[in-house]
């Protein structure tokens, strides 16, 4: 290489050439870079900020230097943020295998596995289905004294704790003499509110002794009352707490006896205003008629019981409040108030058996899993001498007879919620009926027998242990 010293006599290595580097020379490739060099330091970089080249220092530790696209100077920012990153990895895999043919198999269905709120049909479930199981603990018996036990241990569970699960069915048709009919959506069906009044309780009204209180309510569908619910709470110990339904008279008032009532341990109850909702039961329940005006009546043993209320602006049209302070002999009519309630019935949809039952009329449930309980709602239980046989789907279009049955419905003859129980065999198929290809328990009737009661349920589900 050549260099030129014109100017600067004495030169005579190149070790001893003196660069202005702040000079442009003349586009040769070397641009103001002096002021640059002498700042950097240990980790920084050159970039070019549009008009001259720069020092960038660098970033926090583990970011890195990202492009901002053209035009813009590059940035430290955090790994991920702008792009993602891919870090080639090579896995050897080996394996060895052996052809293994077992005894027995069967594939089952996940029962649990649906959408919260569903069935495992995708149809939507009714808050109804889930049940808290028993024994229940109240919450005031729930806040107990701290307390130190002399000595712990802590124990795993067992392995084979069982898990159950109550499933509405997945199809149900009624079989009339070889004539089928879905009926699965009112199979599915369950007990449903009718009248109501949830809203707005600024107040309550207290029961004790003679002291009464009652909401009347008027109907619009005919269907069988089940159950009712009622925002309640106690400030002591009001004892024993009887839910009736009674009839009206032409006075809106309460009149005659119970048509259905249930009793609760009012000492139970929540002790927090402004309470909770709490569902009563009616084991006996009765058709309350469309059009016609009914009154829930409630009484405790002691005072301290409370009802709470609507008091500024009460918009159920359908009754009000009514109150006793003679135990039920006469009532007095209050429309300022309404109570907050919720009456819920059933329909009897489903056709158990035929109006006129012959040797060969069936029911048929199915599940998507083999299932060994199916619970089966009687709205109007059958009567007669009529019998049945329970049997399970096989292969070919065949059923074959249950084993280990156990018929809690008494071939529809008992009222209310009953269960069938079975065990599940290894010949149990699933079977297309009406396009529900599942697996099918049906009540076939082999004795039409004499003095016939149609049956008629509401619904059905089935139990599965997991």
């Amino acid at each position: 290489m050549g260099v030129l010293c014109g100017g600067r006599p004495g030169i005579t290595r190149l070790s001893e050439l003196i660069i202005d580097a702040d000079k442009n020379w003349q586009a040769k490739g070397i641009h103001n870079i002096k002021h640059v060099a002498s700042g950097m330091a240990i980790g920084h970089i050159v970039q070019h900020n549009g008009a001259v080249l720069e020092a960038y220092a660098p970033g926090s530790p583990n970011l890195v230097l990202t492009s901002m696209g053209p035009g813009n100077k590059v940035l430290w920012a955090p790994g991920g943020t702008y792009y993602d990153r891919f870090f080639p990895v090579l896995i050897s895999l080996s394996k060895s295998q052996g052809i293994f043919t077992p005894d027995k198999s069967k594939s089952l269905s996940a029962p649990m596995d649906v959408e919260p709120g569903h069935d495992l049909t995708g149809g939507p479930l009714h808050p109804a289905w889930f049940r808290r199981q028993m024994p229940s603990i109240t919450s005031s018996k729930a806040l107990i004294a701290p307390y130190t036990a002399p000595k712990t241990a802590s124990k795993s569970p067992a392995v084979d704790t069982v898990v159950v699960a109550e499933i509405v069915v997945a199809g149900a048709i009624a079989d009339d003499g070889g004539v089928q009919t879905d009926e699965t959506a009112a199979a599915k069906s369950v007990p449903a509110v009718n009248q109501q009044y949830n809203t707005s309780d600024d107040n309550q009204k207290s029961t004790g002794g003679a002291t009464w209180e009652a909401q009347t309510f008027t109907m619009t569908t005919t269907h069988r009352v089940r159950y009712v619910r009622l925002k309640l709470y106690r400030s002591a110990t009001p004892g024993n707490i009887t839910i009736s339904i009674r009839a009206t008279d032409g006075s809106g008032h309460p009149t005659g006896g119970d048509l259905c009532s249930a009793a609760i341990n009012g000492n139970e109850l929540t002790a927090t205003s402004p309470g909770y909702w709490y569902r009563i039961d009616f084991g006996s329940p009765v058709t309350l008629n469309t059009g016609t005006k009914y009154a829930i009546v409630i009484r405790s043993e002691a005072t301290g019981l409370y009802w709470r209320s609507d008091n500024t602006s009460p918009t159920y049209a359908g009754g009000n409040r009514e109150y006793s302070s003679n135990g039920g002999t006469s009532w007095s009519t209050d429309n300022t108030a309404d109570f907050m309630f919720e009456e819920y019935g059933s329909v009897n949809d489903m056709t158990l058996f035929p109006a006129a039952v012959a040797a060969g009329d069936a029911y048929y449930f199915g599940s998507l899993c083999q299932f060994p309980v199916l619970i089966v709602d009687t709205g109007q239980a059958g009567g007669g001498t009529y019998t049945v046989v329970w049997e399970y789907s096989k292969a070919a279009g065949a059923y074959g007879a249950c084993v280990g049955l156990s018929d809690g419905s008494n071939a529809f003859k008992n009222q209310w919620t009953r269960e069938v129980s079975h065990t599940p065999q290894g010949d149990w198929v699933t079977q297309n009926l009406l396009g529900y290809n599942l697996y099918w328990l049906r009540a076939r009737c082999n004795n039409a027998g004499a003095g016939y009661t149609q049956p008629l349920g509401t619904f059905a589900k089935v139990k599965i242990y997991a």
